[in-house]
Order: C-alpha cells, then sequence, then structure tokens
C-alpha cells in the first residue's frame, strides 16, 4: 500500500488534521523550512530516517551532475544527533500557514521579534507526518544512498523520517521566553501504527514487481512505547506529594496506557503505550503532561457551619490524601494553641464578633455591623511533615443589619 496522502505522506492529526504536534529542540538549519535537534523528551517523534546521516561521497544516482546527500558544515553542526524537518508546504487538508514565505520565521527575545538563527532552542507546533518520499537530505531514495537504505532480500528499502509540516510559522517560541511553567509543561504527541520502512520507488526490480514507492508491511509496528521525564517545580515543603497532571487531552482510536514512577526529587518517569492497525484511521494520544505537588493530608471537621456563642463539639478528621487512611492523634492548633487531637471531640466556644463598615449613599452615610465568627487560624500538625494550615472555618448564623 502506497503512503494515503499523495503517496508520499502519512499524517497523523485526527479528524481533519486538526491536532497540532509539538516539539522543542535547537535550530540547526533556518530558512522558511527549518531543521531541529529535539530535545530528548521529543526522541519519540523520530523514525530510524531522522537519526541516519549520510556518509561523504553519497549521491542520488540521478541528475547532471548527479545531487550530492552530504554537506559537510551541516554535518559538523548537527553533530551526528537525531533531525526533525520542518516545512511549510501543504499536506492533506493543512494550508501553508506563511503565505510561500522562505525567510526564517520572527521570535520574540525580551518583547522584541528578531529573525530565527541557528543555535536558537524553540518550541514549535504543526502536523506531524511521516515522509516516504525521500531520505531526509536527499530528493530521493537510491541504492547508491546507503545509509537511509536496507535491503530486505532483492527489495532495497528505505528508513522514512518524520516531519512537522506545515509548522506554525507563526507561532515558533523561544524556549527561555516562555514563564516557568511552560518550560515545565510539556505537550507530547504518541501515534500507532506505523511504517518505517518505505520500498525504494527507483528500483528496477521493487517496479517490476509493483512494490515500488509501498510502505513496507513486514515491517509495520502496531504498538509503540514511549517514554519521556516530566519535570516538576520544586516541592512547598514536606507534606506534599507530585502528582502526574494531564491537561489538553485528545485521543483517536484506541486508548493508550499511561504507567508512572516517581523520578529523583521533582520529576515523574512516564511511559505510554498505544496501539493501531489501521493506517487511514490510526490511535493518537496528545496530552499536556505537568506535575502538582498535592498535600498529603486532607482535613475536614464536624459540625460544619460550627455555631457560635455556645459551646460545641466538633472533631477535626485527617486523612492521608494518597489512601484515604485516617491520621489520628494528630494536634490541632487554633492560632498556635492546641486545642485538641485529630480523630478525637473537643469541645469549644466560637465567640462571635461585629465588624462595622460605613457606606454613603445620596450623601447619606449608613453604619452596616455583620455579625462574623472569630478568626482562627487552624493548623493540623503531622511529625515530619509540613503543616496543614486550613484557610478558614464555616461559622452558622453570620447576620449583617445596617443601623
Amino acid at each position: 500500500m502506497k503512503p494515503p496522502i499523495d503517496s508520499k505522506f502519512v499524517a497523523y492529526g485526527g479528524p481533519n488534521f486538526a491536532v497540532d504536534t509539538e516539539v522543542r529542540g535547537e535550530i540547526v538549519e533556518a530558512g522558511g523550512d527549518l531543521l531541529i535537534v529535539p530535545q530528548n523528551n521529543y526522541l519519540h517523534l523520530c523514525r530510524p530516517g531522522n537519526f541516519r546521516h549520510p556518509k561523504p561521497g553519497e549521491q542520488v544516482s540521478w541528475g547532471n551532475p548527479p545531487q550530492s546527500c552530504y554537506d559537510q558544515q551541516r554535518e559538523a553542526l548537527i553533530a551526528a544527533r537525531p533531525v526533525i524537518k520542518c516545512e511549510l508546504y501543504a499536506v492533506g487538508g493543512r494550508p501553508d500557514p506563511s503565505g510561500g514565505a522562505s525567510a526564517p520565521p520572527s521570535v520574540i527575545e525580551g518583547g522584541t521579534p528578531r529573525p530565527l538563527r541557528v543555535g536558537d532552542t524553540v518550541r514549535l507546533r504543526g502536523l506531524y507526518v511521516i515522509d516516504y518520499s525521500h531520505p531526509m537530505y536527499c530528493d530521493g531514495f537510491s541504492t547508491s544512498f546507503g545509509s537511509f537504505m536496507v535491503w530486505r532480500g532483492l527489495y532495497p528499502t528505505g528508513y522514512v523520517h518524520t516531519e512537522i509540516h506545515p509548522y506554525g510559522y507563526f507561532g515558533v517560541e523561544l524556549l527561555d521566553q516562555l514563564s516557568p511553567d511552560q518550560q515545565l509543561a510539556e505537550n507530547h504527541t504518541f501515534v500507532a501504527p506505523i511504517y518505517p520502512e518505505v520500498y525504494d520507488s527507483t528500483y528496477g526490480w521493487n517496479k517490476l514487481w509493483g512494490v515500488a514507492g509501498n510502505m513496507v508491511d513486514n515491517a509495520i509496528e502496531t504498538t509503540e512505547t514511549f517514554s519521556i521525564t516530566v519535570h516538576g517545580p520544586l516541592a512547598p515543603g514536606a507534606g506534599y506529594d507530585r502528582e502526574l497532571v494531564l491537561t489538553n487531552v485528545a485521543q483517536y482510536g484506541n486508548p493508550p496506557v499511561i504507567t508512572k514512577t516517581p523520578s529523583g526529587t521533582t520529576d515523574m518517569s512516564v511511559q505510554v503505550q498505544i496501539s493501531g492497525s489501521d493506517i487511514m484511521n490510526p490511535s493518537l494520544f496528545t496530552a499536556t503532561f505537568a506535575i502538582a505537588w498535592m498535600p498529603l493530608m486532607n482535613v475536614t471537621y464536624t459540625p460544619n457551619p460550627l455555631p457560635l456563642d455556645m459551646p460545641v463539639t466538633v472533631t477535626f478528621a485527617a486523612r492521608d490524601a494518597r489512601d484515604g487512611s485516617a491520621l489520628n492523634g494528630l494536634p490541632v492548633l487554633f492560632n498556635g494553641n492546641q486545642v485538641g487531637v485529630s480523630g478525637t471531640p473537643f469541645s469549644y466556644r466560637f465567640q462571635s464578633q461585629y465588624k462595622v463598615v460605613w457606606i454613603s449613599t445620596n450623601g447619606t452615610r449608613h453604619m452596616i455591623r455583620v455579625r462574623v465568627g472569630p478568626s482562627i487560624a487552624v493548623i493540623v500538625r503531622q511529625a515530619g511533615f509540613e503543616d496543614f494550615l486550613l484557610s478558614g472555618l464555616n461559622y452558622a448564623g453570620v447576620t449583617p443589619w445596617i443601623g
């Protein structure tokens, strides 16, 4: 089977090619089209052709003179790292967002726009595609371009590469200009199935047997497993536990299986497995991955609301937020003074007070007296953990009147 878009591309963009894929990395070639070395967390977007590089002397066999695939200056800059190509011309239902630009996109640095430069580390988004028509650095597959070729019996096949195509020309951002939260929260896209090889469309034997330009069925990968590390901010205190938070979620086809393990002091190692078998309707999962810190304790109290100006028996219940288990016997403090322990009822009188506010209407001043409960900072203390601070208590019988 040939690639479904122009016999050249497979696009992973969901219905109507509307889903964007994000990549972050270093720009190593900057024009209207870009080459970007992805950061480690985005290597899952690469296929074998993204990791391979031409050797000196390799060239495609047509043209006069034949087209060289090796560029010494480019290869020195890339330094054997994987590369993702970012192009602008339309693919499938995605038009060229730039209108045919050949100049590098503009980025904002310190509030001032400037052209994108080689060496910039950026975040960009666009349509995630696999290109089956040529290797990364030449116009077509050829047996004389061996770094990107493999033989399956008598049939030469080529390793394909992924692209962001078209990419959002007007949405390229310098990574160091993002807020700290934006730098930590990353959007990732995972897809299946993937055909990582294509039959060389120029080789006579492939043409004779009718497979030239076809995706290699025997190479299909129907289940993909990807690993990323989600980086988190520092914990606000000892009484918190990290939690993986997914936002901006879109899912088509089979749902993924996501596993997670705490890593280091602030991070989370995440593994995403996704399966699909229909290249015309591939499975796709995309989400923004971030770390949030959640308090280890949940605290409630009864009765709620609390009556005023009378003795009341009150109980503060503390529970471990991770498994719901009771945390009894923890000191409960009102304004720094212990009044009881969690899980055990104790008696207390919540004395009401009045606050006075003056307002003026039509030249006449009115005094508003509001009956409120006492101002109490409630702390539940657990040895070795951050104090749990209850921001306020809920009181019954709070009534305003105008005098």
